[in-house]
Formats: structure tokens, sequence, C-alpha cells
């Protein structure tokens, strides 16, 4: 009998507490597993995808239903008084989300290029987003601000018509249908709680997590500045009730919401609670018995503050990805959100995070951090809805010229500006004295290598002497044995030597390869960029590296193989001043500054022609410009060489024009008369393209894709010691 009500205690968990066992259990298993818990991600992918499966269907429902069912004099009153309502608490959902990213700390990150950079951006077509011309492709494209203004539109014809019976009926029953299948799915929660994350427990890095914990302290203040001071404040802006008050009433069901982590359950002692609120302060009438039934349910339709500050996560995402969303950019995607947000928050940020081109990845973190902010947010819904209803209704007991108060107004106002006014900035400072650098790109820049280098001969300074070109011809290579590779030193990411003083870099790492192949060895002779040319006429060097940029001007002095890749023009400029340079018009804003540009570089007779303004400073080491050698304000470079110097100093950013302005090939350089080794080496560079070789070089030298790296730690690997993994891309054949 005993082992039956045990078993009964446990099937009888609730669902909250079955969630934080997921969340608990998939912790450890990421702990303890480490990355073999990444192919759990696509459980968790589904289980998002069974959530999100139902919400659009209701979102247009439940609209067209709610709103279809009221009369026209409670809808004219509601639209009126409830929409000014509805739209003071979005105001201030608004004013929070920005001013609360500004306690994210200040963030230097830098990366290895990657195509992403070059791309231009998504062109949003808002007509499609917000205008439902075909409500059935906007019903299959997700564009829920579409889908919202259909269901509004729709409902609001409703009201009129007297024959609306029979489709309130089915659209109720369709809806209940809708919320059966929903919470059918929820009852999976736990599992899927487990497997995000687990997912993401074993394959987080100790740096992002460290930043995940900022975006949860952030959204944990702003909840409780809210729930506790700016909308009980705002209640009574607008109302005779006290602070006190209503923090008195509202407290039991706010305890509740943070416990149970459900609205819905509580709408009912909202309505109770509204009411009791009116008596207690004698306004009891009849629209303070029945508008809070008709106002709380309705309003429970639209975006409450919890539920908008969903897109404090997206604030955080940008900031994460070291783009941080900039002053301009918010108003459209505020109001993007809160039109996506009339649906479920799983719906509407990944079409955010899609909208301003974040990583959709992303999501899976915001979800996991649902279990911890989950409950602040179910408890910001709740203090919401029941000032929406206290508001609106007591809107509809007095007449316009009793509801504002300006001493009431004024009060609450500076009250909340004060408040929050000392919040950010001392959030701000500890949050940043707490956050680590993430150092992980540069000690993977550091570490990349030579896979199986050859023999490797290296030269302090271009000999002396002229052999003549024919010392220089595939004939002579092949019977020493030995290619002699000119190259410009400090070219990240084609030719450097690293700390130890071993090669490093794109082009070494291709012409290894070419050598190991033909077994031959490696001299590395290094050469300035304007003596190149001559060194190989004179027949010191076989061949010419380091990013070497193709032009029509020097075809006279040199040949070029065929390009082995395409490189873009950008600037790099110090991080603190990469908004002056806008990525649409970034260099018309060097008017009269000092720029720095490599000796010989094609653009400047160019830049001299555009921007006679601009003091060019001409360089023969990038440097110089990077250690305040030489003085100048910006710097113009290729962006895959200025991702890299980035990355080694990350107090400096690369602004990469979008469109792309300029772009340059580059190839491998060789004597004007050396037409055998041409050849030779255009055929060599055809078999590494069509094989994938080369692709797997720009892969590792380019993107920084790492081509071994240590699994993360974890308690199996580094504890137990019963496995030690790593993950491996092939980067050299």
């Amino acid at each position: 009998m005993s082992k039956e009500k045990n078993s009964k205690k446990w099937w009888q968990l609730s669902l909250g507490t079955m969630i934080i066992i997921g969340a608990v259990l998939g912790v450890l298993t990421g702990l303890f597993f480490g990355e073999s818990c990444k192919s759990l991600s696509v459980y968790g992918q589904a289980f998002i995808g069974l959530l999100q499966m139902c919400v659009l269907p209701y979102i247009l429902l439940s609209l067209i239903h709610g709103i279809g069912s009221l009369q026209y004099s409670q809808a004219r009153q509601l639209a009126l008084k409830g929409g000014f309502t509805l739209v003071i608490f979005w105001i201030t959902a608004f004013i929070y989300i920005y001013l609360m990213s500004l306690c994210f700390p200040d963030w230097t990150t830098s990366s290895f290029f990657s195509s992403g950079m070059i791309a231009p951006p998504t062109e949003i077509n808002y007509m499609e987003i917000y205008i439902p011309s075909n409500p059935f492709s906007s019903l299959s494209k997700n564009m829920v601000p579409a889908v919202t203004l259909f269901g509004i539109c729709t409902g609001v014809a409703l009201i009129s018509i007297d024959e609306k019976g029979y489709l309130l009926n089915v659209s109720g029953v369709l809806v209940n249908a809708m919320g059966k299948v929903t919470s059918q799915i929820v009852k999976l929660t736990p599992l899927g709680t487990f497997a995000i994350t687990a997912s993401v427990a074993g394959t987080m890095t100790v740096q992002a997590f460290s930043r995940m914990q900022i975006y949860m302290i952030v959204f944990i203040i702003t909840a409780i500045i809210l729930t506790f001071l700016v909308i009980p404040m705002v209640i009574s802006m607008f109302t005779p009730f006290k602070y006190r008050d209503i923090m008195a009433i509202s407290k039991d069901a706010l305890i509740t919401a943070f416990m149970t982590g459900n609205l819905f359950i509580l709408l009912p002692m909202m309505t109770d609670n509204c009411k009791k609120l009116f008596a207690d302060y004698g306004l009891q009438d009849e629209h303070s018995e029945s508008m809070p039934g008709i106002i709380i349910p309705i309003a429970y339709n639209f975006p409450n503050i919890g539920k908008l500050l969903a897109m404090l996560f997206v604030t955080f995402a940008a900031w994460y990805c070291g783009h941080p969303l900039t002053t301009a950019k918010y108003p459209g995607f505020l109001v993007s959100g809160l039109m996506s947000l009339f649906g479920s928050s799983t719906l509407a940020v990944p079409f955010l995070l899609d909208m301003l081109q974040l990583p959709t990845d992303l999501f899976e973190l915001y979800m996991t951090s649902g279990i911890i902010v989950g409950k602040f947010a179910t408890m910001i819904a709740l203090i919401n809805l029941f000032a929406v209803a206290m508001i609106c209704t007591y809107f509809m007991t007095v007449p316009w010229n009793k509801i504002f108060n300006l001493k009431r107004i004024v009060t609450a106002t500076v009250v909340c500006a004060i408040v929050t006014g000392a919040v950010i900035p001392v959030t701000r400072t500890i949050l940043g004295r707490t956050l680590s650098p993430d150092n992980s790109q540069l000690e993977q820049l550091m570490a990349m290598k030579l896979r199986n280098p050859v023999e490797i001969k290296m030269l302090d300074k271009v000999p002396t002497g002229n052999p003549g070109h024919e010392n220089s011809s595939l004939t002579a290579i092949r019977k020493r044995k030995i290619l002699r590779v000119g190259y410009i030193p400090n070219q990240l990411p084609f030719t450097y030597l690293t700390a130890n003083g071993e090669p490093a870099g794109f082009d070494f790492a291709m012409l290894n390869s070419l050598c190991r192949g033909m077994n031959w060895k490696m001299e590395l002779i290094p050469v300035e960029p304007k003596n190149i040319y001559d060194a190989l006429e004179r027949g010191v060097i076989d061949i010419g590296a380091g990013g070497l940029t193709m032009s029509l001007n020097s075809i006279e002095e040199v040949n070029f193989t065929d390009s082995y890749m395409d490189i873009n023009m950008a600037l790099v400029a110090k991080d603190y001043e990469k908004d002056i340079f806008p990525a649409a018009t970034p260099f018309r804003k060097m008017v009269n500054m000092k720029v720095a540009i490599m000796r010989g570089s094609r653009y400047i007779p160019m830049i001299k022609s555009k921007l006679p303004g601009v003091e060019l400073i001409e360089l023969d080491d990038y440097k110089d410009f990077f250690t305040k050698k030489v003085e100048a304000r910006v710097l113009v470079i290729s962006a895959e060489a200025g991702a890299a110097w980035t990355i080694i100093y990350p107090e400096f950013t690369v602004v990469i024009p979008k469109p792309v302005v300029y772009r340059d090939i580059v190839g491998y350089a060789v004597a004007r008369d050396n037409h055998l080794f041409l050849t030779f080496l255009n055929l060599w560079l055809k078999l590494m393209d069509i094989n994938g070789y080369k692709q797997q070089f720009y892969n590792y030298w380019i993107e920084g894709k790492s081509d071994k790296v240590q699994a993360r730690w974890s308690i199996m690997n580094d504890v137990l010691k019963l496995s030690r993994s790593t993950r491996s891309v092939p980067t050299e054949h």
C-alpha cells in the first residue's frame, strides 16, 4: 500500500517540477558527457517545432472569436480606452527594453573572416510582413504580424454582423481544440527541456556561459523593477489606488504565478482581485462588476510586458554576436517585435533573429534561459494584465477629465526615473567587471600551424646577385628539389610567422602541400612588397607569395598565376569609432583624415582622386598601424586580412562596405619569361580547386574553422578519463 502511495505521489508531480527536474538532469548529462550530447539538439528542435505547430492557427482563431464576441458598445469603449491602456504599457515595455539593454557591458570581440561579413543585407519586405494581401501565404510563411492584422480585422467586422453566432461557435470550438493540442504537447516539455539543456550544457564554452548569465541577470533585474515598481506606479498614475494596496491585493497571485509559471490559471483570481479593490475604495458599480471579466480574457490575447521582454533576448543576441543594435534600428525592431508577439515567443524570437540577421541557433539559448527567466516573465505578465484591467475599468467609470492627475503622474514618473537611472550604470559596471574576456579566437590563431610540413629553410634576407630566369625554371626547381618562396612578412592570414618563428598562413600551407606532393624542400625568403618583382626578375626567388593582388599595371613587370581567391576592400578603425564609418558610405567619412594604406596599393590613385582631403600614409608593414608606429585614424585593407589582425588587436574593428565597393583577386607571382613554371602552377591550382583541397585550406586559414580542437571539458573525459576525444576536420593532404 505504501508503494502505491509513493508511486501516486511521483506521477502527481506538477509540470513545473517535472520541467525543473528535466532541466537539472539535462545540465548534469551535458556536464558528464560533454560534446557527445550535441546530437540531442535534434530532439530539442523537434520539440520546439511541435510547440510552434498550433501557434498561428490559435492566434488567428482566438482573435476572431474574442473580438467578434463583443457587443458594439463594448467594443467601441474598449477600443478607445482599452487601446489607450495597452499603448501605455507597450510604450513602457519599449522604454525598458531599450534602457535595460544598456546594462550589457562594453564587449570587444573579433573573429575570423566569414562570407557572411560581405553578404548584402537581406531586404526586408515590410509589405509581406505586415499586410496580409494573401492570408494563406502569410500563414504558410509564418508572417505573424500579417496574420494578427487579418485576425483583428475579421474580428472587428464580425461585431456588426447578426448572423455571426454559428461562426463564433465553430471558432470557439477550434480555439479549444488548438488549446488542447498545445496542452498535450506541453506535457512533453520536461523531455524537450532535457534535450535542449543537455545539448547546450554539453557544448557551451565557459565564456559563452558567462555571457548567458549576463542576459539572465539583466532580465531578472528588469523583471523586479517592472513588477514591484514601474507597473504598480503606472496604476497609481491613472487611478486613485495606492501602491501598498495594489501590492497587497496582488501578492498571492504574484507568488502563484512565479511558482507555477502559468498565467492562464490565474485569470479568475485577477478578476476577483480587481472587483475587490474597487469595492474597498467605494468605487463599486456595474462597470467594476462586469468589465474585469471581459477585459482580462481579451487583454490576455494581446502582448503583455512579460511577453514583450522576449525582445530583450534579441538585443542580448546582437550584443552576444558583437554587433549590438544601434539606436536607429530600435523603432523598426520594436514595432516588428510587438506585432510578432501577438503570438508565441517561440515563433516571434526566431523571426526577429532572422530579421536582424542574427544566428537563429541562438534560439536554443533562449529556450534554455526560459527555464529561469520564464517564471519572472509570468510574474510581470500577471501584474501587467491586472494593471490593464484596473486602469481600463477605472477609465470606464469616470470621465476623461478625472483620469489625468498631474501630481500623481509626475511623482510616479520621477520615482521610476530615479530608481532606473541608478540601477542601469551600477548593473553595467558590475557585469563589466565580472565578464571575462573571450580569448578563444586569439588562442586559435596563435595555435594554427602547418600540418606535415616539408623540410623548410628560413633566410633572413633576399640573396644578392643576378643568376637569371633559368635559375627559377621548372627544370631547375626539379633538379635542386627546393622551391624558393619570396614572401611578404606579417601578411595575415597569408604569410606570417608564429611567436615561435614557424611559418603559418594560407599561402605557406598551399605551397607546403605542393612541395610535399612533389617531394621538394622549401626555402622561405622575406621580401618587401616593392622589391618582390625585382627578386623574381633576378632569379633569386622562384615564386612570390603573400596575398599578392593582381593589377593591370603590374602585368608588364611580372606574371601572375590564375587567381586562387577574391578579397574584399574594407577599413579598420578603432572599435569605439566604428559608428563613424557606416557600412553604406564608410569611405566618405575619411575626408580630412590620416589614412594608412599598403605601399604601392592600386587604391592610392583612386582615393586621391575621389577623396582629395585625405592624407595617405603608405606602409611597408600592416603591423605599424596596429602598434601605432604610424599615426593614422583608419587603415585601408582587405576584409580577410583585417579580420585576422583584429583578432590580435581586438580594440580595432573591421568595417566592410555593404554592398562591397571593390574586390581584388590574388595569385602567385613568377618571373615574366617563366612560362612553363606558370603553366605548371596553374594546373596545380586547378587540381587543388576541383578536389576540394583549396576550400579546406580556405576554411582553416581564412575562416578559422579549426582542424583539430580538443573536445570541451566534461566529467567523462577530464575527470573519469573514460574517453579523450578531439573534433577533427582535415585541412591538408
